[in-house]
């Protein structure tokens, strides 16, 4: 492969390693961005129970959860 596009072929190489990369550096922020957004959307579409505490942190209820 190499032999056949002299210099070329070098610089596949690098572009598929710098694309790998990429891939695991964004993909663990991508999938976090995409579970809040989740979780997000099903507590504000009533889905989900949930309550705010005093400090602003959303706390997720069980389903059979007292309000007591």
């Amino acid at each position: 492969m190499f032999d056949m596009i002299p210099g070329w072929g070098y610089l596949f190489v690098s572009y598929l390693m710098g694309s790998i990369a990429t891939f695991f550096i964004f993909y663990k922020t991508v999938v976090l961005h995409a579970i809040e957004k989740t979780i997000d959307s099903l507590c504000e579409d009533g889905y989900l129970r949930h309550r705010k505490k005093a400090d602003g942190e959303i706390e997720i209820l069980k389903y059979n959860h007292n309000d007591k």
